[in-house]
């Protein structure tokens, strides 16, 4: 014997529904509370596992931020409160680029956007108008050197990201000290 179907009241549908979605998040912030020292240390050590596989001779600096001078040169270093320009590029430690203000990098890396201008960023070093490792890792820098910024989550998005994105995430960056504006 068949026994017919019989549709449900569609609030049925919704409960139903919405407690299987909420069983399946975990409502638990986790076992351990943040702790910035030990995400320090991962940070570090997933830096120094990337340039020693890409052989890589990076300087690290007290705030753990892991730079090398890519292109050397005698120009001008900027102060805090300087405005600059800086070409760059941004790549996660598995080098999928997910930034750049270089339009054929953009291309080339099918993250193109065409509403975008790509122009150099211009910031005022020191100012909290970027992450910290590029305030800290541009004010090494002399005009027209490129460098490359090995960049701690700590001193990037830290622990709470951004657009739920790069929460805890080490990021690199290819810079360009383009200009000190005056």
């Amino acid at each position: 014997m068949r026994i017919p179907f019989k549709p449900l009241n569609l609030k049925y549908y919704i409960f139903a529904g919405s407690f299987i979605i909420n069983s399946c998040i975990n409502n638990d912030v986790g076992d351990e509370p943040f702790d910035p020292a030990a995400q320090a240390v991962t940070d570090s050590l997933l830096i120094q596992d990337y340039i020693d596989r890409n052989n890589i001779d990076a300087q690290r600096t007290a705030s753990g931020l892991w730079y090398v001078i890519t292109e050397e040169t005698q120009g001008d270093n900027p102060s805090q409160g300087d405005r600059v320009a800086v070409n760059y590029v941004g790549y996660t430690l598995d080098d999928q680029v997910f930034d750049t203000s270089l339009e054929d990098v953009a291309q080339a890396n099918q993250i193109h956007n065409s509403q975008r201008v790509y122009e150099p960023l211009q910031f005022e070093l020191g100012a909290g108008q970027v992450i910290q490792g590029w305030d800290e890792g541009i004010s090494l820098m002399r005009v027209n050197e490129k460098a490359t910024l090995f960049i701690p989550s700590g001193l990037a998005y830290g622990n709470t990201g951004v657009n739920g994105l790069f929460i805890n995430d080490v990021l690199a960056f290819d810079v360009e000290l383009v200009d000190i504006i005056e």
